[in-house]
């Protein structure tokens, strides 16, 4: 009995493992080409792609088939700079690149293992390296244009870039404007639609709007509607605020 009780525990562990590493990684089969879904996370979350082509004399083609460039032209990121990006870590990781926006490899059945992991990570490397350059740059961008609608909504007010509020965790956390006036201070903050930045900013935002005698929190977003569901988490812990929305509304943030 204790045997065969043993022989049935393993039985289902074995499918349990088996479901498990099934839904981590996957395969199928499309004209030819091999698609392995990977456990490697891109910026975005999703798992990342890799094809495999069977060619004549036991060799192999492996590609992230444009996996990483669609996550970069997702999050905007310019062309130019995923090119760039993409020379500099290839070259580095003994990578092909194809000059627009394929990585690949061409092994023999030896190497195929180690080619599909290496695509794999050096695609989700691409990536999050565009991604982290793209949303530099528009961020840099987007806070010139807050500091500019601060400064014109509230004259003669004292503003305050990058600056440091305690939350009611006691935590500390940067701001990209502050505006006191009339006794009251306002702090304004710029998040975007990744999951990363609507995480942290909801964290900052909740945090100090429960200090006491805490700011007035502000989140300042380009489109609101591209944010998504998660837009309510940011508006259940503080106001919310295109960044181009006119002057007025601005000014009200702080009424």
């Amino acid at each position: 009995m204790a045997e065969n009780r043993f022989t049935l525990l393993t039985s289902q562990v074995d499918a349990t493992v088996n479901e498990a590493v099934g839904r981590l990684v996957s395969c199928d089969m499309l004209n030819g080409r091999y698609r392995i879904s990977l456990p490697i996370l891109m910026p975005s979350g999703a798992y990342v792609d890799v094809s495999v082509y069977p060619e004549p004399g036991d060799s192999f083609m492996v590609t992230d088939g444009g996996c990483a460039f669609r996550e970069a032209d997702d999050y905007a990121a310019t062309s130019r700079s995923f090119k760039a990006v993409a020379r500099e870590l290839s070259a580095r990781a003994g990578v092909d690149f194809d000059g627009a926006t394929i990585l690949m490899l061409r092994v023999k059945a030896e190497q195929l293992k180690a080619a599909i992991v290496t695509i794999g990570n050096v695609a989700a490397q691409v990536a999050a390296e565009t991604v982290e350059r793209s949303l530099k740059a528009h961020s840099e961008s987007a806070r010139d244009q807050l500091f500019e609608r601060v400064e014109l909504a509230f004259p003669g007010a004292h503003i305050e870039h990058d600056a440091e509020i305690l939350g009611a965790s006691t935590a500390s956390y940067k701001f990209d404007a502050t505006v006191a006036i009339n006794q009251k201070v306002v702090a304004f903050d710029l998040f975007g639609k990744d999951p990363i930045s609507i995480a942290a900013t909801f964290t900052k935002l909740s945090d100090v709007s429960r200090a006491e005698n805490g700011p007035g929190v502000v989140g300042v977003t380009k489109d609101p509607d591209k944010i998504g569901p998660k837009l309510s988490l940011i508006s259940s812990v503080a106001k919310v605020i295109r960044l181009d929305a006119g002057l007025q509304a601005f000014q009200k943030t702080a009424a």
